[in-house]
């Protein structure tokens, strides 16, 4: 008898008080109104214990469910809300950076202005980078191109806009990008 209880025991511990208590009343209604015999209430018990108990499963894995598609959800739009900020962030940094070489640009002197212009100008190497290009002896302008990036490089100490490579009798100038699309927009302009 008392392993009789132990496994009441278990079902209660392993179900839900509420499901066994269901199931007790459908065992008892079984019992009282449909047959008076207790074979039939036990066994309308155990159907109606893994009845019961398969609907509170169903039930807990439905919200389970809702409940990790909302929290999905609100991850996805996080991650989306946080890019959607980065890519803003990059846009407006860009956009300061372009105003700042922008500006620089304007306020170089006219000589220099047309010399970075004349480099931009010249041919781009074959299978090479867009924004580099080779200078040679015998180039039209050699020495305002020359003086242009000089004086942006050195006097201005911006290397990184302009970076100079010696080759042999050529010389590799590479223009950062963004400073480059500011001169392929001024001299587009004129």
């Amino acid at each position: 008898m008392s392993e009789f209880f132990a496994s009441i025991k278990a079902f209660i511990e392993k179900g839900n008080i509420i499901i066994f208590l269901l199931a007790v009343a459908v065992a008892i209604f079984t019992y009282k109104v449909l047959s008076s015999e207790m074979l039939w209430a036990i066994f309308s018990f155990c159907v109606a214990y893994a009845l019961f108990f398969g609907i509170n499963i169903l039930y807990n894995r439905y919200w389970t469910l809702r409940a990790l598609e909302g929290e999905e959800k609100r991850r996805i739009e996080s991650e989306k809300l946080a890019k959607e900020q980065t890519e803003k962030k990059a846009q407006y940094d860009k956009e300061q950076r372009e105003a700042r070489l922008r500006t620089l640009y304007e306020s170089l002197p006219d000589d220099v202005k047309e010399g970075l212009i004349l480099l931009y100008k010249l041919p781009q190497p074959d299978g090479g980078f867009t924004n580099s290009r080779i200078i040679k002896d015998g180039i039209e302008d050699i020495d305002k191109i020359q003086n242009a990036y000089h004086q942006v490089r050195i006097f201005l100490n911006l290397e990184n806009l302009i970076e100079v490579t010696n080759s042999i009798k050529s010389t590799i100038v590479t223009i950062a990008p963004d400073f480059y699309n500011i001169l392929e927009e001024k001299e587009k302009a004129r």
